[in-house]
């Protein structure tokens, strides 16, 4: 996918989410039970950032341990909606291709429901090294990611496949199909907005990690969800140590 096809996804991505913040933020209040994958690797005195944090709802996971939070989400709106649920917490409107202006290091960086919402492997392996290098030593990266390969979303990979193939030069959403990569797919929000979403499979996020010096400690799937923790490969973290 070209870079300027790939941003005007993600600028397309923010006006949708900055449109319906308030109504999504009313759907996101459960802790997924995939979070448990995580308790392990929580302790208290952590340096935590919520990557793509959306109205905070990962601090249902988090209120049990005295961790420094910090929370960054793209869209401002649901920034705000986050510090009225939170607002004793830090959360930061920031872009996630740009984590390199953050001056924080981190125990833990997760990342909940939002790479797959980045467009081409080029930016996508771009996040994952700005978290890289956001992290600590010892830091780990709590990912996950929707797996689409099941019967309630199969069809929206058969459709887009199918369209790329057939009638290229149809346009979704101001893009053209024949721009999209494959695996990328549109699917529906209340019927009226359509996101753009990556199909990952688990090796794709395998081989997107070992790209960016990141080493996978458990990459597993279920109906819902590809569940993923990371870590900085040890050759890398033996460098950032000498320097």
């Amino acid at each position: 996918m070209k870079r300027e096809t790939a941003l005007k996804i993600i600028k397309a991505n923010k006006i949708l989410y900055n449109e319906i913040a308030r109504n999504f933020s009313e759907t996101r209040y459960n802790v997924w039970p995939e979070f448990e994958y995580f308790k392990g690797y929580l302790h208290d005195g952590q340096d935590v950032m919520d990557l793509g944090c959306g109205n905070g709802r990962l601090l249902e996971l988090l209120k049990d341990y005295k961790v420094n939070y910090l929370g960054v989400d793209f869209s401002e709106n649901l920034i705000r909606e986050a510090q009225s649920k939170w607002p004793d917490k830090h959360f930061k409107a920031a872009d996630i291709l740009e984590l390199n202006n953050l001056k924080e290091k981190f125990d833990l960086v997760f990342c909940v429901a939002t790479l797959h919402h980045i467009p081409s492997d080029k930016l996508r392996l771009q996040v994952l090294t700005n978290i890289k290098n956001t992290l600590k030593p010892d830091g780990k990266l709590l990912m996950i990611n929707w797996n689409l390969w099941q019967t309630k979303y199969l069809k929206y990979i058969i459709k887009y496949t199918l369209l790329k193939l057939t009638d290229p030069d149809k346009e979704e959403n101001g893009v053209l199909i024949d721009e999209l990569d494959f695996q990328d797919v549109y699917i529906p929000w209340q019927k009226k907005y359509q996101r753009y979403i990556h199909a990952f499979t688990e090796r794709n996020i395998a081989g997107l990690l070992k790209k960016a010096g990141l080493e996978v400690i458990k990459n597993v799937s279920n109906t819902r969800n590809i569940i993923t923790v990371a870590k900085v490969k040890s050759e890398v973290r033996s460098q950032k140590e000498k320097v």
